[in-house]
């Protein structure tokens, strides 16, 4: 179906809190890829199209989703540990050189996590509800919003924020 409509602004903070068992939760941060998106298409292409470039064997998309969640030149490194440190230099430049700018748009978020944000969104109990994404931070804010679901968010935090200072030019936050 379509897109559900933007989210409600959330009203002032209250002293609740989510309890689970004994614990108080004050804070939500989900991870972007396998938690909230379905991202294994276009970055299963972006590793294929890399592989090409650098000569090397790739995996079939199966045995290769297994692998997604840590920094691209980690799985590289992990998967292909005989190239050279040129070879994985083009190899991480040209993932992100597809990924970035137009496979990264292959993403969807999973069933039901609309839903799910819709609830935490209005239940009012936390101070943080945020996104961490191994995705640089534009990309994961574009598919956020382009899926109406950046409202829900306070903070959205991408692999390039431990690069900058924390002025927070690349770190996006309501």
């Amino acid at each position: 179906g379509g897109h559900e409509p933007a989210p409600f602004k959330r009203s002032n903070k209250s002293n609740q809190r989510l309890c689970f068992s004994t614990h108080v939760v004050n804070n939500i941060i989900f991870d972007f890829d396998g938690t909230l998106f379905d991202s294994s298409e276009g970055i299963y292409e972006a590793y294929a199209l890399s592989c090409d470039a650098v000569k090397a064997t790739r995996l079939t998309k199966v045995d290769f989703i297994q692998h997604i969640g840590p920094p691209i030149v980690s799985i590289a490194q992990k998967l292909h540990a005989d190239l050279s440190h040129d070879q994985l230099v083009e190899f991480v430049h040209c993932f992100r050189l597809h990924y970035d700018r137009h496979l990264y748009l292959k993403s969807h978020p999973y069933q039901d996590v609309y839903k799910l944000l819709a609830y935490l969104y209005a239940c009012d109990s936390f101070n943080v509800i945020g996104v961490v994404t191994n995705k640089p931070t534009i990309p994961a804010s574009r598919l956020l919003s382009n899926y109406n679901l950046s409202n829900f968010f306070d903070m959205i935090v991408g692999i390039d924020f431990l690069s900058t200072t924390h002025s927070g030019e690349r770190f996006a936050s309501k």
